[in-house]
């Protein structure tokens, strides 16, 4: 049996793994967007054996992108096939979505302690009616923007409604 593992992130990704036939520490490289072939020759428990060690690490089967994916970070992977093209663009489309709730997730983090650090001084008394924070991404020099930049703001009001949903 064979394992075909992708890499839908945008970066090469080094897979270290235990070798079930001998238990040594191995790493293989996949780079960006690309799968490799790991596990000729291997019985169905050895097999089974490095697909554990994938899902401990985030691993997710090529067929879940058929679904919904959820929160992704990891490698995809299927057994005997390879991972075919368009589940791992999928499976990026997936990996850059979580990427962007963690980013809003962090902005709203920052946005919350920069208000508590700058109104905690003064006892009992704000600094600051309100306070923001905004987010811009940055374009490379020489780079077109595509329209998918990040661009919000974040504002923190002590007299506003606490049960209010953020957009993600």
């Amino acid at each position: 049996m064979t394992i075909f593992i992708s890499n839908p992130t945008t970066q090469n990704w080094h897979f270290h793994f235990r070798m079930p036939t001998n238990n040594l520490l191995s790493m293989i490289e996949i780079p960006h967007g690309q799968q490799r072939e790991i596990g000729h020759g291997w019985s169905p428990e050895q097999t089974e054996m490095l697909v554990k060690q994938l899902q401990k690490m985030g691993g997710r089967e090529a067929d879940d992108t058929y679904g919904h994916m959820g929160k992704f970070m990891g490698l995809l992977y299927r057994v005997d096939n390879q991972v075919e093209e368009d589940e791992i663009v999928t499976a990026n489309v997936a990996v850059n979505d979580t990427a962007g709730e963690r980013s809003v997730a962090q902005a709203t983090k920052g946005a919350l302690a920069f208000d508590r650090a700058a109104n905690s001084r003064l006892r009992g008394r704000r600094a600051a009616r309100a306070t923001e924070v905004q987010v811009e991404q940055l374009l490379a020099p020489g780079a077109r923007p595509t329209g998918n930049e990040v661009n919000f703001g974040l504002g923190v009001d002590p007299d506003g409604r606490a049960d209010a949903n953020l957009p993600a």
